[in-house]
């Protein structure tokens, strides 16, 4: 007798970014905001039990010479592999215009969408580190993480993002908080 392994849901905590508008094959243009909400439109037919963050525009990091980001945080539980949450990913983004190949990085984007957290799992290969490598310095991630979840910690200290986000001192970039983003 063979036993099927029952796929097990692990919480997924998904970073959203975009600063430069998306033209449809229609021709219709998406700012970066718009842009966002139909990905996540995507995003929510993968992961169950969705939640959103408000929406944040802030200042670029890395590389200034850019517009500013519209930024937020999702999560929900996701039947999958990290790699293949890591590939849907890929194919929301190329929807809306991303071409990793060819663009700067920490650039100017149509749409970024970081696997920021997946369960308690820690990954480092080529291609995917989880925890996101960069969560504890972005205050552009952290402020909208905590939002939804309020008592997440990082699962290699147990230390609560909450004293990350504070030890920024400012909001490094994080200009407003947009109430809602629709």
């Amino acid at each position: 007798m063979f036993l099927l392994k029952k796929p097990c849901s692990e919480l997924a905590v998904l970073g959203l970014g975009a600063n430069k508008a998306f033209e449809k094959e229609d021709g219709l243009k998406l700012s970066p905001k718009e842009t966002i909400l139909e990905a996540v439109e995507c995003l929510e037919k993968e992961l169950s039990s969705f939640r959103l963050s408000s929406c944040y525009v802030t200042a670029p990091m890395y590389y200034e010479n850019q517009s500013p980001f519209y930024n937020g945080v999702c999560c929900g539980y996701y039947n999958g592999s990290p790699r293949s949450l890591l590939r849907f990913i890929h194919s929301v983004e190329k929807k809306f215009g991303r071409n990793r190949k060819n663009e700067e990085r920490n650039g100017p984007r149509t749409l970024d969408i970081d696997i920021e957290l997946f369960g308690n799992r820690v990954l480092a290969t080529k291609h995917l580190v989880i925890p996101h490598e960069r969560i504890k310095e972005r205050a552009f991630v952290l402020k909208p993480l905590l939002e939804i979840l309020p008592d997440c910690a990082d699962v290699h200290t147990g230390r609560p993002y909450r004293e990350f986000l504070e030890n920024l001192g400012t909001l490094d970039g994080v200009v407003y908080s947009v109430e809602n983003w629709r």
